[in-house]
């Protein structure tokens, strides 16, 4: 679970909760241990408004950027391009940099 919040309406009190999950893919080109990664995917956002109802965001996304793996350690930095759709607060594709630090299994 990514949120929680307490909200108020006209009818009372009421609970938000959201959750994103990313289903993507990833392909990295190189040898050794440097790579140069791509990802493709979409990312879905729900919001459960207890007494209000559910409203699901997609964020479609592609990505591009630099993976170093080890044996013991893999270090990740993508940059992504994310379609948002028209709001009035972002531009429609939002671009933003991601960083990941892991452990290969």
């Amino acid at each position: 679970m990514e949120g929680t919040s307490k909200g108020y309406s006209q009818s009372g009190e009421h609970t938000d909760f959201d959750f994103r999950f990313p289903i993507y893919g990833a392909y990295t080109f190189g040898k050794k241990r440097h790579h140069i990664l791509t990802e493709i995917g979409v990312t879905f956002e729900e919001h459960w408004h207890t007494g209000i109802g559910i409203i699901t965001d997609l964020w479609p996304f592609i990505s591009g950027g630099y993976e170093f793996r080890e044996s013991k350690i893999i270090f990740r930095a993508p940059i992504y391009l994310v379609y948002l759709g028209p709001n009035e607060f972002f531009p429609t594709i939002s671009p933003w940099v991601g960083l990941s630090i892991g452990v290969p299994f």
